[in-house]
């Protein structure tokens, strides 16, 4: 089974971060808890404002609901 590391604040990301990996700059890297996901690939005006780097996309994202 593969792991997924996840930098977004989704509702699926672990609370506890990995003990075996790291991101490059040293920050804490988290799993995502589903055992299933599906990542997509933006293309056309997304492509262009957000850049070559940030193509994919989970469609499993869920943001964090904030007590306001």
């Amino acid at each position: 089974m593969t792991v997924v590391a996840c930098r977004m604040d989704c509702k699926h990301r672990s609370k506890r971060p990995l003990r075996k990996y790291k991101y490059n700059d040293g920050s804490k890297c988290y799993a995502c808890t589903l055992e299933g996901i599906t990542i997509t690939h933006n293309f056309g005006e997304v492509k262009a404002v957000a850049g070559e780097k940030n193509m994919a996309m989970c469609n499993n994202y869920e943001p964090l609901e904030e007590d306001d």
